[in-house]
């Protein structure tokens, strides 16, 4: 439980810095940058194969591998939305609204984990909603026009349908295979998925640009992703998914501090909502 619980911090501390790193890289196409962002991440996760046991590549039998690739190719929709949400909104906007992917990891788990849907969730889907209308300015209406007018906001919200399919197939993945060595092959499908959309695009230039005038950011932005992935993994393996996804949730603030620190965002503002979105967050959860 314990090495769960310091996953969960690392996965909070990485996740909110992660969303900063990636602002920095808002001028180049979001393809190359999200391809280039998991192909480090792979990279940085090759160390895991030292603490991988033998036996375990056995077990990769081709049900498995395909269920890799599906859920890498369900990720790269996913992420490609999550960084071009970034990349055209502020971080500490679109952060928060990342959170609404638990409310369809909720959906997935009931229709695809035999989870039930029970008082305490329905309450944290209306506190979540709730909490999103915070963020934004003005009476009700004006807030659905500007989420609907929002085109970071709408990134996000389509990227966490696509984030919440993902977790869904991680749940049932790792409770067969070595999370450190599915860590690995995911980030390297989603990043080779990616980077096949940027050849057919003809836009390798973007690719050469970033690695050219943002080498020491990406780098970076990939480490963070990498192994806050992977500590995410870890820490569903101890702690159950139910736990580590809404505890997440914690790394808004994460964001938020240093977005006000380094790009001087209105973050007070959005307090309430965040706070909201994370009460709601943790009701999703409760049996």
């Amino acid at each position: 439980m314990i090495v769960g619980y310091i996953a969960l911090l690392a996965r909070i501390i990485m996740l909110g810095l992660e969303r900063i790193v990636l602002k920095f890289m808002n001028e180049y196409d979001s393809t190359a940058v999200a391809s280039l962002f998991f192909l480090f991440a792979a990279l940085f996760l090759t160390p895991v194969f030292f603490f991988v046991p033998v036996g375990v590549y056995s077990i990769f039998i081709p049900s498995l591998i395909l269920l890799t690739l599906t859920s890498s190719l369900v990720y790269s929709f996913g992420f490609y939305a999550y960084v071009r949400a970034i990349s055209v909104g502020d971080t500490s906007l679109v952060a928060p609204l990342y959170n609404s992917s638990l409310l369809w990891l909720l959906l997935m788990s009931f229709l695809f984990l035999d989870e039930d849907i029970t008082l305490y969730s329905v309450s944290g889907g209306i506190i979540m909603f709730a909490g999103m209308m915070l963020l934004y300015p003005g009476s009700i209406k004006s807030k659905l026009n500007a989420i609907r007018e929002s085109k970071s906001s709408m990134y996000m919200i389509a990227g966490s349908i696509f984030i919440a399919i993902g977790r869904t197939i991680d749940t049932y993945i790792i409770q067969t295979i070595d999370e450190k060595l599915y860590a690995f092959l995911s980030n390297l499908f989603i990043g080779l998925f990616l980077l096949l959309l940027v050849i057919y695009q003809s836009n390798t230039q973007q690719i050469r640009n970033i690695l050219r005038d943002k080498r020491k950011i990406i780098v970076l932005s990939g480490a963070l992703n990498g192994w806050s992935y992977l500590f995410l993994l870890i820490a569903i393996s101890f702690l159950g998914v139910t736990i580590a996804e809404p505890t997440s949730l914690l790394s808004v603030f994460v964001t938020a501090y240093f977005a006000k620190r380094f790009l001087d965002e209105k973050v007070k503002e959005r307090i309430h909502g965040m706070i909201l979105m994370i009460i709601g967050a943790i009701l999703l959860f409760i049996t």
